[in-house]
């Protein structure tokens, strides 16, 4: 993730975001854990990297009151 924030913390580099990418059926497939900085990648045999429509749902995991902003960039298909 390239930038995470709160009203409070800016940045936050302890801020815990959740990622799991859906189906175009609704189906969720295993997710990451990230914070500012990390990256990771869906792979696996979990069936995320099928090919097909995906979207992407992001989550707070650590508890907060506070609205979260987060900026990120998701690549397809990208070469390790």
């Amino acid at each position: 993730m390239m930038n995470v924030f709160t009203s409070l913390t800016n940045p936050c580099p302890k801020c815990k975001i959740g990622v799991k990418p859906f189906n175009e059926n609704g189906d969720a497939y295993a997710g990451i854990s990230l914070q500012l900085g990390e990256e990771e990648a869906f792979v696996g045999h979990d069936g995320s990297s099928w090919t097909g429509n995906y979207r992407l749902g992001f989550m707070r995991e650590d508890f907060t009151l506070l609205n979260t902003t987060i900026s990120a960039i998701w690549y397809l298909n990208r070469e390790a």
